[in-house]
């Protein structure tokens, strides 16, 4: 399942936990009712500050909130930390 999929029923575990219609979590996140309809029925992704908004809200970071992998983004940095060093060994 890619993070995209994950959003959707993460969005509403969270907002179901913390209590709130979806009325509610839309006025704080400062879009529309319909807005928090269509992210959890995967119809729609959320702009990058309404993400960080959800993740204040929830207060989970913004990786766990979207469903990312962490062990993927640990590998990640490894290999950019990696590309980093081949890149500094060839510009000396």
């Amino acid at each position: 399942m890619k993070a995209s999929e994950k959003f959707p029923s993460r969005v509403r575990e969270l907002r179901q936990r913390f209590g709130m219609t979806q009325a509610e979590l839309a006025k704080r996140v400062r879009v529309t009712q319909q807005a928090v309809g269509l992210w959890e029925k995967g119809k729609a992704v959320p702009q990058g500050d309404s993400v960080k908004r959800l993740a204040k809200i929830f207060s989970v970071p913004a990786d766990d909130l979207l469903g990312l992998d962490k062990g993927r983004y640990v590998n990640l940095e490894k290999r950019v930390e990696r590309l980093e060093k081949i890149v500094e060994e060839l510009t000396k």
